[in-house]
């Protein structure tokens, strides 16, 4: 037996290791997750050598995840079906377990060569990618030889095996265009999303935090914000009570949001009082709605709540209620972090926020909590509450 490593970080990568086997070969067995057109390109003027000199050759292409595709499917199956001896199956998952094999295997009279490992039939696995492979060379009458041989047909016989035809390749293009169509808009909305991510100028952000850190009006009067915070739980907890009127709802929204002693930071949310006060029961679903998620995603949190809000309750309410509830995942989210956030951006920041942008938007803040070494969430407000103060955005 000889056994040797297969990378396409060397000379002998995997696409000159098969080549030169499909070149000698009288048997030509293959087995793949994924077969794309870049890869069977690079081996199909060898192969349709091996099929007119009459090697037996079989291929067995997997179906899952849609990542095959059908035009190489296709263009394999017509080399193969003029040869009495080459047979291609197409293979889909059976049950819950994904066909993923990449078993390369060749027999040159007395003498097998197999290659298995990572390196599926595309450019990707045979040339480009940093693929490892275990290349294996023993008699054909080898144990290991006649178990690789004896694979192949439990391959073929797996109930989510099927001989390709030019029906059962046309039902999959099918499935493989609907799919990739929506996986399409699926990564254009990602893109979208992504973007809310800037780039943002740590240094000028650092040297702020340094003034936040030595201001009378900075970071010592946290504490306090942090009281206040833990009174406005107590306060929305007591929205939750059965029977809540609307003069006691009124009441204890303004204590949350009424000048000159709010609980609750932002200080334009008493404005938008009439229309909430209309529909204070909504509010108070919202409320009952984060204090029982409060281990739910962000985004998918801020996209629920925001569902449910009544008029006059914006994202800044409903932030408000998230960070009352859990301050350490939960960012506050109104004009004066995002205003701070551009000012700190060398990239644009967005105006709009849904579940995804929220997501990010959350996200971005937590890195830059963890950065500064901040108690919570809370603490990235109110030292971007001051730097908005201080920098007069």
């Amino acid at each position: 037996m000889k056994t040797e490593l297969v990378t396409n970080a060397t000379e002998l990568n995997h696409l000159r290791m098969i080549l030169g086997h499909v070149r000698t070969a009288d048997r030509i067995s293959v087995s793949t997750a994924f077969l794309c057109t870049s890869g069977l390109n690079l081996i199909a003027a060898e192969l349709k050598k091996a099929l007119l000199r009459g090697t037996s050759v079989e291929f067995y292409c997997g179906l899952d995840l849609s990542y095959t595709e059908p035009d190489a499917l296709q263009t394999l199956y017509d080399m193969c079906r003029r040869s009495l001896s080459a047979k291609v199956f197409l293979v889909g998952s059976s049950g819950n377990a994904m066909f993923h094999p990449k078993l390369y295997y060749f027999r040159k009279g007395g003498t097998s060569h197999m290659v298995v490992g990572s390196a599926n039939l595309t450019r990707g696995g045979l040339v480009d990618n940093y693929e490892i492979s275990a290349a294996v060379t023993v008699r054909s009458s080898d144990p290991l030889a006649t178990e690789a041989e004896q694979l192949f047909d439990k391959i073929a016989a797996l109930p989510g095996s099927q001989h390709a035809t030019n029906l059962a390749i046309s039902q999959y293009r099918a499935k493989y265009d609907k799919y990739h169509a929506r996986m399409d808009r699926v990564r254009d909305k990602a893109k979208k999303e992504a973007s809310v991510q800037p780039k943002l100028d740590l240094n000028k952000a650092e040297r702020y935090l340094e003034r936040y850190r030595r201001a009378d009006d900075g970071e010592r009067t946290f504490k306090g914000r942090l009281q206040g915070y833990g009174i406005a739980h107590t306060v929305l907890e007591q929205m939750c009570r059965p029977g809540l009127t609307r003069e006691e709802f009124v009441a204890a929204y303004d204590r949350l949001t009424k000048k000159p002693d709010h609980l609750w930071a932002s200080d334009s949310l008493w404005r938008s009082q009439k229309g909430i006060f209309a529909g204070y029961r909504h509010f108070v679903n919202v409320v009952s709605l984060v204090r029982r998620s409060t281990d739910q995603e962000p985004g998918k949190l801020f996209d629920a709540a925001m569902g449910a809000k009544p008029k006059g309750m914006g994202r800044n309410q409903v932030t408000e209620v998230m960070a009352t509830y859990a301050p350490d995942s939960f960012a506050i989210l109104n004009k004066r972090p995002v205003a701070v956030l551009r000012d700190l951006a060398c990239e644009p920041f967005p105006t709009h926020f849904s579940e995804g942008s929220y997501r990010q938007y959350n996200r971005l803040l937590s890195d830059l909590r963890e950065r500064f070494h901040f108690k919570s969430l809370l603490q990235v407000d109110h030292f971007f509450n001051w730097y908005y103060d201080h920098v007069g955005l």
